[in-house]
């Protein structure tokens, strides 16, 4: 394998991504709403719950969850829970999801674009293709 080739597939593919608008709505649009809408909507549903339906909550969950929990509100300790524990998942989602995006971008883009004919004639051995193609997904 020629690192200068796999390189250069994965520069094609960064820099074809990045021009692609249909590649860029959802790589930006759904860590907003992972990141900005979920846990702002959950934390203003929290204030606004009132102080038995969020005890009522609290009560569901083992105590050992939230160390913390003398110093903080009934609501604070549903956020707490919140924070901690469900939206640590969202956040270790968002790599994975904008590598899957890139990636059936690379190879769907250039069938789409009908340059894939002209990328599979290049001499570059497959596997160094497909590396180059990887990497071009796992990278950002």
């Amino acid at each position: 394998m020629r690192g200068g080739a796999i390189w250069t597939i994965a520069a094609k593919d960064l820099r074809e991504s990045t021009a692609n608008s249909q590649v860029l709505a959802p790589v930006a649009l759904v860590p907003f709403v992972f990141v900005v809408v979920y846990p702002v909507g959950l934390l203003l549903a929290l204030r606004s719950m009132s102080a038995a339906d969020a005890h009522e909550l609290i009560a569901r969950i083992p105590t050992s969850a939230f160390p913390a929990a003398g110093e903080l509100t009934v609501q604070g300790q549903a956020a707490y829970i919140a924070t901690v524990y469900l939206f640590a998942g969202f956040f270790l989602i968002i790599p994975t999801m904008v590598a899957v995006v890139l990636a059936a971008n690379s190879f769907a883009g250039e069938k789409e674009r009908h340059t894939l004919e002209g990328v599979l004639y290049t001499p570059v051995t497959d596997t160094a293709l497909v590396v180059g193609k990887i990497l071009g997904a796992v990278l950002p």
